[in-house]
């Protein structure tokens, strides 16, 4: 699906979606193209900052209730965002994509590492700030609270070129082997805390 988020015109793209097409990859020229943006910012700036910081794919994500809470709060936040933006996807609310999340896309992605993973590993810097950043700036100037995204960005930037991210090729990440304490409990669990219980509880105000 290719379209412009300028304009509901889809002739000036329609040639290069059948030539697409045609090369044998299924494409079709749609109006109306923000909200599949807005689809794609959901589950890249939702799951990969996560799977980058504890080194798993995007099944191990979803096989664990306290790390659900935790993406279930940041997509709450990136709807939250996008309905402030008066944009709207293919969900009605954050409840049905995260249902859609869990019950179509991750089992076929399961075993899927993000890229955010893979430039962690490679010791390259990521596109958090193009995504996350984003939802965090574009929070902040609606008004919008977003206090787990900035967390995330902030995290994420800190592995960018460290060697303690670079060098870590196998499956275990940063968060993985610092499972110690933080604030007097696990770093998982804390965060876990999520926004069920206000996310304040486990990341801070602001």
């Amino acid at each position: 699906r290719i379209g412009c988020l300028f304009t509901d015109d889809v002739s000036p793209v329609t040639p290069l979606a059948a030539a697409i097409d045609a090369g044998g990859i299924p494409c079709v020229a749609v109006d109306g193209i923000e909200g599949d943006v807005w689809a794609k910012v959901l589950y890249n700036a939702g799951l990969n900052p996560l799977g980058a910081l504890l080194g798993v794919p995007y099944g191990a994500l979803a096989a664990r209730p306290e790390l659900q809470r935790i993406l279930d709060a940041v997509m709450d936040e990136i709807f939250d965002v996008m309905r402030a933006e008066g944009a709207e996807t293919h969900w009605t609310d954050a409840r049905a994509y995260r249902a859609h999340v869990y019950a179509e896309l991750i089992p076929p992605t399961a075993a899927h590492e993000s890229s955010k993973l893979q430039d962690i590993r490679a010791g390259r810097r990521t596109e958090i700030d193009a995504l996350s950043g984003e939802i965090a700036r574009r929070g902040h100037a609606r008004g919008v609270p977003t206090p787990g995204t900035p967390a995330w960005c902030t995290l994420v930037r800190a592995l960018e070129g460290s060697p303690s991210g670079s060098r870590r090729r196998g499956s275990r990440g940063v968060l993985s082997d610092y499972s110690s304490t933080f604030a007097g409990g696990p770093m998982i669990e804390r965060c876990a805390a999520g926004r069920a219980g206000g996310w304040e509880a486990g990341v801070g105000r602001g």
